[in-house]
């Protein structure tokens, strides 16, 4: 587990804000399809403006949410066997880039990942001594990323979760239209641009439900996917009776890595406040005594929590 948990899961901590997406529950929901659109692939892709509107209204209102979380981590070796980890956990976020996710293994905790408006954390709380890695939004480097077994950038890492609104308007991608069918005609793909390459998004052409999220470097290259699973209602303390619709289990996939990771949130809730200190390094370093610090944009200074 030791091994394992830096490399799968430092890319995914260090890029979970924005994080808010659903859980399981016994009895969900039909999602109410779209009034003026009707599958047809053999007519024209809908106007991207409308499917932007219709996309975002699932989760324009969710802007804090905590769940217990199941994470299981399977890892397999080109030349045979390989490994599977299953944890245990808690996920608060509160949008645009707070998060924080604490992983559990036999209610011991192991790592500790989070983000606010300026970094990132990883606190891999698994080895004989514990040791945080931080880094800047701003400088994160395709090296980085690389580093810990992900190479996309932290803050479009989110993008595979399904929870980030779409621009209003389709960003300029030369050379490919922002909306067309798959070729069997069951789902509507967007292809926006992303910090190191496109992202592409398969959605239900009657909901609009992300189905499938890519992102791949400007060669074509698939660097991570995620399927997007059973999408189900979160309710919203703020906003009583709008509920917003989010996936409830997703598949990672990394190809590099030969790896999946899935997420499984259970009993969400969207309170109205989120105590500060879960998105502050230092008294998070000091709870769990901390002193080993790793820089990832300028090395490994000198650090006092």
């Amino acid at each position: 587990m030791h091994h394992t948990l830096p490399r799968l899961l430092l890319a995914l901590g260090a890029s979970l804000f924005m994080l808010a997406f659903g859980a399981a529950c016994s009895s969900t929901p039909r999602a109410q399809p779209n009034p003026w659109f009707e599958a047809d692939p053999a007519s024209p892709a809908p106007e991207y403006a409308r499917i932007a509107s219709w996309y975002n209204q699932r989760i324009n209102n969710l802007t804090r949410l905590q769940s217990p979380v199941s994470v299981v981590i399977d890892s397999r070796r080109n030349e045979g066997g390989g490994s599977r980890e299953q944890l245990e956990g808690l996920l608060l976020v509160q949008r645009p880039r707070e998060v924080a996710l604490r992983l559990d293994k036999l209610s011991q905790a192991v790592a500790y990942l989070g983000s606010n408006d300026h970094a990132y954390w990883w606190m891999n709380l698994a080895e004989k001594t514990p040791v945080v890695y931080v880094g800047s939004h701003l400088r994160a480097r395709r090296q980085d990323a690389e580093r810990f077994g992900l190479p996309v950038h932290p803050t479009e890492f989110i993008e595979l979760l399904g929870i980030v609104p779409l621009p209003e308007a389709p960003p300029a991608t030369p050379g490919v239209p922002p909306v067309v069918w798959n070729r069997s005609g069951d789902a509507l793909i967007l292809t926006l641009p992303s910090r190191w390459g496109t992202r592409r998004i398969w959605l239900a052409p009657q909901t609009f439900d992300p189905q499938r999220i890519e992102l791949r470097a400007d060669d074509g290259t698939l660097h991570a996917a995620a399927d997007l699973k059973r999408h189900v209602p979160v309710n919203i303390d703020t906003s009583p009776g709008r509920p917003a619709r989010i996936p409830s289990q997703i598949e990672l996939s990394m190809p590099q890595s030969n790896t999946l990771v899935y997420l499984i949130l259970s009993e969400p809730s969207s309170p109205r406040s989120i105590r500060a200190r879960a998105f502050d390094l230092v008294p998070l370093m000091q709870a769990y005594s901390l002193r080993e610090f790793i820089d990832l944009d300028a090395g490994k200074p000198p650090f006092s929590p």
